[in-house]
């Protein structure tokens, strides 16, 4: 009992001291208006008091299934219209 503490204990300090070494930090967001806000309120105020890290925008864009039957019916009107 008391060994599965300590190796709980030991591989729970290496994974915070490696997280405090880091120096970028990804934010995944869908962009636009958004992402702007998250920045403002998020992002900027954290890059203020650290500066020493680099923060990685990740915009992610994923079609919706309405998306993706409206663009399906512009293209079928268009071929049918020329």
């Amino acid at each position: 009992m008391k060994l599965k503490t300590v190796i709980l204990a030991g591989t729970a300090l290496a994974f915070a001291s490696s997280a405090a070494l880091a120096k970028d930090m990804t934010i995944v967001s869908w962009g636009g208006a958004y992402q702007a806000s998250q920045k403002n309120a998020y992002a900027d105020p954290y890059m203020e008091k650290n500066p020493d890290i680099n923060v990685i925008w990740d915009e992610i864009f994923q079609r919706s299934g309405c998306q993706a039957a409206c663009d399906e019916r512009s293209r079928q009107h268009h071929v049918g219209s020329g």
